[in-house]
């Protein structure tokens, strides 16, 4: 009888397993192309850093050429605050040829100050009458906006005139 030794039969067929290339493949597809992104966003940033440098260079060179701005403003201020006091005022040599015309002749100036657009004259040799004489005279100039008189000392023949004195304004 020529029977088998096996009185089993396995129907079961082992295959040899065989494996899908294209998950692998997409696989290594996507590590390729994360490590591109990461190299070309490693270049954005290494870029960006290098602006970020250069326009911190500017950024101290700016502040370093800008560091005394705050005193050139303000002498910048003073300047021109200055320039603009003294525009407002009368000039001084029409004063002092106004003196030498009109108070000379009728007395002796003990002294002058002018501070901004008052002047004050000491006036020695002169009487009470002869000084409202020279005040009406003075009143006739076009820069001065009021006088006052007096005789404070009590000194004889010594008088203080102040003058408040105007800028001419040009005429159109």
């Amino acid at each position: 009888m020529g029977l088998h030794k096996h009185r089993t039969l396995n129907l079961v067929k082992h295959r040899k397993k065989r494996t899908d290339p294209a998950p692998i493949l997409f696989a290594l597809l996507a590590l390729a192309g994360m490590l591109a992104l990461t190299a070309v966003l490693q270049h954005r940033v290494h870029s960006a850093e290098e602006t970020l440098a250069d326009a911190a260079v500017q950024l101290e060179t700016a502040a370093a050429e800008n560091a005394d701005y705050r005193s050139l403003t303000a002498e910048y201020e003073r300047l021109t605050a200055a320039q603009i006091r003294e525009s407002a005022l009368v000039d001084r040599l029409e004063v002092l040829s106004l003196v030498s015309r009109r108070v000379f002749p009728a007395a002796t100036v003990r002294s002058l100050r002018l501070n901004g657009n008052t002047a004050v004259l000491q006036l020695s040799g002169v009487s009470l009458d002869r000084a409202g004489d020279l005040l009406d005279e003075l009143r006739e100039e076009p820069f001065i906006s009021d006088l006052s008189l007096s005789n404070v000392g009590g000194e004889a023949g010594t008088v203080t005139v102040t003058a408040y004195l105007r800028r001419e304004e040009a005429a159109p």
